[in-house]
C-alpha cells in the first residue's frame, strides 16, 4: 500500500520510509514545519469499508483512503 504526501509541494511516495522509525520521524519534523500534508483522497465511515474497498480497487484513487471510526 502507497503512502501519498505531499513534501515541498511535490507529490512523493513515502511508503519506503514510513516503515522506519526514522523514517517516520522525518516525516513528523517535516509535517510540524508545514513541508509535508498527507494526500487524502477520500473518507468512508467505518461502516461502508467495503465501498471504500471497492473503490480503491478501482485503481482510480489518487491518494489516501480514511476509514472514519467514530
Amino acid at each position: 500500500m502507497k503512502t501519498i504526501g505531499l513534501i515541498g509541494g511535490f507529490r512523493a511516495d513515502v511508503s519506503q520510509l514510513a516503515q522506519w522509525p526514522s523514517g517516520l520521524n522525518f516525516l513528523a519534523g517535516l509535517a510540524e514545519v508545514g513541508q509535508f500534508k498527507s494526500v487524502i483522497d477520500r473518507r468512508y465511515p467505518f461502516e461502508q469499508f467495503v465501498e471504500a474497498y471497492r473503490y480503491i480497487d478501482t485503481g482510480r484513487k489518487r491518494g489516501n483512503v480514511s476509514l472514519i471510526l467514530k
